[in-house]
């Protein structure tokens, strides 16, 4: 594997199986991401993404053979999520710990305390908040961290390559760390079935070597947008490579990003 490509992309695939388009049961998507532990490619996988809601359900089926890391994502109140995170971590040790927690953010409200001290802890917060880029100077002077939703259900959900630009331009300007979520499937931008289902509904994704390429661009004054409209995976990997604001690419499948990849003969 290319040097830059894999420095890019270690660690970089937090699975999410658990929710769409997957929708595995728990106890499938645990035995896939144990699989993936094992895999060849198991230095490309991130944490294993589980809603809050879930964290009781999960403490129970994790196996042993080494400490899982974890990605929360906060369903409740935040007083009960800070509290059932900070709990699971202390009981689980060593056997799995939640190393990140995000919340959506409206870009406007205050940001509560809690979330802080929760950082302070040891699990770093991601805050989803929209397109515009309103209120990631709270984010960054709170020192959190930001996510960027990519795509959803629905073409509408896929945010142009211009919006996608000027939120990385922005971020880039506060040296403002973040992580990507949805629609990341595939590593260059291309046309797909929106669903793994009998809708034959498609719709232009991002690919995650685009969004990889074009954070780096952001940072060194390159054409953003364009890196993030190429179709040509030439095109994109000499940008790649250097990148530390881009922390992870949450997507619902380990194996399309590993199966692009191999197609491309990139790994």
């Amino acid at each position: 594997m290319n040097i830059a490509l894999r420095d890019s992309l270690r660690g970089a695939f937090d699975y999410a199986g658990l929710f769409p388009p997957a929708d595995l049961p728990l106890e499938q998507a645990i035995a896939n991401y144990a699989a993936y532990r094992e895999s060849e490619h198991r230095d490309l996988l991130g944490s294993f993404v589980c809603p809050s809601n879930r964290l009781a359900e999960l403490e129970s089926l994790v196996p042993g053979g080494g400490e899982w890391p974890l990605a929360v994502v906060g369903v409740s109140d935040l007083p009960r999520d800070f509290d059932a995170v900070l709990a699971f971590n202390q009981r689980m040790q060593g056997v799995a710990r939640i190393r990140s927690f995000e919340l959506p953010f409206d870009g406007v409200s205050p940001i509560p305390g809690g979330l802080k001290s929760m950082q302070g802890k040891g699990v770093r917060v991601y805050l989803e908040g929209p397109w515009s880029g309103n209120g990631m100077e709270s984010v960054k002077y709170f020192g959190l961290q930001a996510q960027l939703r990519m795509g959803g259900a629905e073409q509408a959900a896929f945010p142009s390559a211009a919006v996608v630009a000027a939120w990385l331009r922005k971020g880039a300007e506060l040296a403002l760390p973040f992580r990507a979520t949805a629609g990341l499937q595939h590593p260059v931008r291309c046309v797909r079935f929106l669903s793994w289902g009998p809708d034959n509904t498609t719709a232009r994704m991002h690919g995650f070597l685009n969004l990889v390429a074009a954070t780096s661009a952001a940072s060194r004054g390159g054409p953003v947008e364009r890196l993030l409209e190429s179709e040509e995976p030439s095109e994109l990997l000499p940008w790649l490579g250097g990148n530390c604001l881009l922390q992870g690419l949450a997507t619902c499948s380990f194996e399309e990003p590993v199966a692009g990849l191999q197609d491309l003969r990139l790994i």
